[in-house]
């Protein structure tokens, strides 16, 4: 399938998606057992892809303010929600997420769009970071030390990794929080 010569983000998403297509009406129990492994962890490269395309497109998004401005929302989170069909809750983290990563987290938003981290990972990274104190240096090498880490460690145990990391940077931050 030849994808049109537009450019743009959406006629470039649809033809990604239209190239998938075919998959769905496969019938998977003819399928080896390697190209079954071989094709889920294309898969999941690819997520790591779009989570952050969309962390790009959103974080501009959340940038212009375009869902209050042009969408008639009250904020992004609220549009996003509605837009993706997940709770407030998880779309505010979403957008609060992108917005980190397009500015403060790009080494993680690299290692995101390099299939080294999920996009749990990286929402996981972003908020253990935000919990540290205001230091960039500090907060620069706690991502650092948090993208090794979550090559090995999947996103139940990265989150762990991040409170230790906080604890260890800042032990006395539950003493000035109570």
């Amino acid at each position: 399938m030849l994808c049109p010569v537009s450019s743009t983000p959406a006629a470039v998403i649809g033809c990604a998606d239209a190239q998938l297509a075919p998959l769905g009406g496969r019938l998977w129990a003819a399928v080896s057992d390697a190209d079954l492994v071989e094709g889920l962890g294309a898969l999941i490269e690819v997520e790591a892809h779009l989570a952050a395309l969309q962390a790009r497109l959103l974080g501009e998004i959340a940038t212009r303010d375009l869902a209050r401005k042009k969408l008639a929302w009250a904020s992004t989170g609220e549009w996003y929600a509605h837009t993706a069909g997940i709770t407030r809750g998880a779309a505010h983290r979403a957008v609060v997420h992108a917005q980190l990563l397009v500015g403060e987290r790009e080494a993680t938003l690299a290692a995101l769009e390099a299939g080294h981290v999920s996009g749990v990972q990286a929402g996981v990274i972003c908020a253990a970071i935000d919990q540290l104190p205001t230091n960039p240096t500090l907060r620069a090498d706690a991502e650092e030390r948090l993208l090794v880490e979550a090559a090995h460690l999947d996103a139940t145990q990265l989150t762990a990794a991040g409170k230790r990391i906080l604890t260890v940077i800042d032990p006395d931050r539950d003493e000035r929080r109570a």
